[in-house]
C-alpha cells in the first residue's frame, strides 16, 4: 500500500502560504504551485487551492480544499492508511 499526498497551492494565494506554514514540517507532501504546473493541477482537476489530494496506490481516495489543521491532515492520512 502506496499513500500519497499532493498539496497544490499558488504564492498569490493567502491561505495557501497559511497552509505552507503548517506543513512545512510535514514530510512527504509532494508541492506542486497550480501557476508553475497547469498539467498536474489539470490532471487531478483542482480549480481551488489550497486542495489536498490523498493517493493510496495512485488512486484517490481523499480530497479537501482549503485550509485544514495538522491534526485533521494526520486523522484522515491515518483513516486511508488503516482502509
Amino acid at each position: 500500500m502506496k499513500v500519497e499526498v499532493i498539496k497544490f497551492g499558488s504564492e498569490k494565494c493567502a491561505p495557501c502560504k497559511v497552509m505552507s506554514k503548517i506543513f512545512s514540517d510535514v514530510e512527504g507532501i509532494t508541492h506542486v504551485d497550480i501557476l508553475n504546473d497547469r498539467e498536474t493541477a489539470k490532471k487531478y482537476n483542482v480549480r481551488r487551492v489550497p486542495t489536498l489530494v490523498f493517493l493510496k496506490d495512485d488512486k484517490e481516495v481523499e480530497r479537501i480544499t482549503g485550509v485544514i489543521s495538522l491534526h485533521t491532515y494526520n486523522t484522515i492520512l491515518n483513516k486511508i492508511k488503516i482502509n
